[in-house]
């Protein structure tokens, strides 16, 4: 089942995405380019697996992110101000399962393996990216 923009709206975890010096630098060198980048590792070291300025249905299949799916260890908003100012990542692709979204001001999740990072539905965001999409509203960050 697909989960609308509308139903993004939820709960507000506490604390906010965490600050790698890795990731801080690779996100001053691109601060409003508009993309969504995924990293294999923790602060967004072992490779970009997505650098996407669009919606992905499945970061298995071919396009902008390909064999990315279950592999994110750290993820970044360099979205568009005003246009792509949230990203929302989800367990399963086509926009189902649980889901996390990271704003333009926390700028990026340096380690999704904390206890903290959890989807909507409790399960860990560490490695289990399957697909994003833009939306426009979202109240259940990454931490």
């Amino acid at each position: 089942m697909t989960l609308g923009v509308a139903a993004l709206a939820v709960m507000i975890p506490t604390t906010t995405a965490h600050a790698g010096p890795n990731c801080n630098g690779i996100y001053l060198d691109n601060p409003t380019d508009g993309n969504v980048r995924a990293f294999d590792a923790k602060d967004c070291y072992g490779g970009m697996i997505a650098e996407d300025t669009d919606n992905d249905v499945n970061w298995d299949e071919g396009g902008d992110v390909y064999n990315a799916n279950d592999r994110a260890g750290s993820v970044m908003n360099n979205g568009f101000p005003d246009t792509y100012d949230i990203v929302a990542f989800y367990e399963h692709s086509h926009y189902n399962g649980g889901y996390a979204c990271l704003t333009r001001g926390e700028k990026y999740a340096d380690d999704l393996d904390q206890s903290t990072d959890v989807y909507t539905n409790g399960v860990r965001i560490n490695n289990t990216i399957s697909s994003h999409r833009w939306v426009s509203s979202c109240h259940w960050l990454v931490t």
